[in-house]
Formats: C-alpha cells, structure tokens, sequence
C-alpha cells in the first residue's frame, strides 16, 4: 500500500546542530509543509502510515532523531542532545529552503517538538511527566486490511484541537 508512496519520497541528509541528520521529502502539491517526527527506538518508517493519508493535503517531512534510522550515533546520548538538536532543526530547513508550517511528533519526537518554533504541533503521544500543558493531541483512526478502521496511536485528549482521520 505504502511502496508507492515511499519511492515518491526523496532523501538526503543535513547538518542538524553538528548532527548528521537524514531527512526525507514528499512534494504533496500543497502550499503548507508539515514536518513528522518518529519515536523513540524507530525511524521515519514508524510515520508512514498517518503520511499515508496527510499525502494528499501538504508537503511531508521526515527527519529520523539522532542516533535513529540513518542518522548520526550519537555515544552515551543524553536529553540534551535531543534537545540542541531540535532547536537547531528548523534553521536547518530553512538553510535548505523548506518552510514548516506544522509539526507532527510522536513519544520521543513530542520531547524534539517541544523544543521547536513552529506555530503548530501536533503531540502523538507524549510523555505527559515532562510536558504540563499539552495544547494539541492527535488520535488517528486508519483503515485496517479487514476493511474495519483501527486507532494506530492511544491518546489522552488535553487540549483544544482534535482531528480525526480516515473513514
């Protein structure tokens, strides 16, 4: 279902606060850009599913967090590298041209997002403990191969924005 898609997206990889960062791009034909950001333990794969149906809406980036998928190893990395990374995350697309306008991060990546300017964000699942005040939550409903629509992310609902895709 996904392999389409996947050969449609580009990749390549940037300097990110002194990490090699890669990163991955699908044109969606739209004036708005919206950066996704994986978890903990995965990589930008771990996006695909939710891009899957957001393809049609905007132009998807992905970035796989230090010392996940194809980037950088980051030794004995600690919190503060996630957070130098992501403050320096968006001044390195803007060095290439690429304007965010919303950002999508799940577990680990909400920690990275948090950190960012951007006048969205959208948190999949992040770790309450560290956050406080949570504005933005995303409960996902996709379609199963059953043909029955399955929650691909368990959420609790804090704030003002709800979205809801698929059938």
């Amino acid at each position: 279902m996904y392999d389409k898609f996947l050969g449609e997206t580009s990749s390549d990889f940037m300097d990110v606060g002194g990490v090699k960062t890669a990163y991955y791009f699908y044109q969606g034909g739209s004036n708005k850009t919206i950066l996704l950001i994986h978890g903990i333990g995965g990589d930008f794969h771990g996006m695909i599913p939710l891009a899957y149906h957001l393809k049609n809406n905007a132009n998807l980036v992905f970035v796989d967090l230090p010392s996940h998928g194809r980037s950088q190893l980051i030794k004995n990395m600690k919190m503060s590298d996630i957070e130098n990374w992501a403050m320096n995350l968006m001044s390195a697309f803007d060095g290439k041209g690429v304007s965010i306008d919303e950002v999508i991060a799940h577990s680990l990546g909400c920690l990275a997002a948090n950190k960012m300017r951007c006048r969205k964000i959208w948190y999949i699942s992040p770790p309450m403990k560290n956050f406080g005040y949570v504005e933005n939550l995303l409960v996902v409903l996709l379609p199963h191969s059953s043909g029955e629509s399955i929650y691909l992310f368990e959420l609790l609902f804090f704030g003002v924005s709800w979205a809801v895709l698929g059938e």
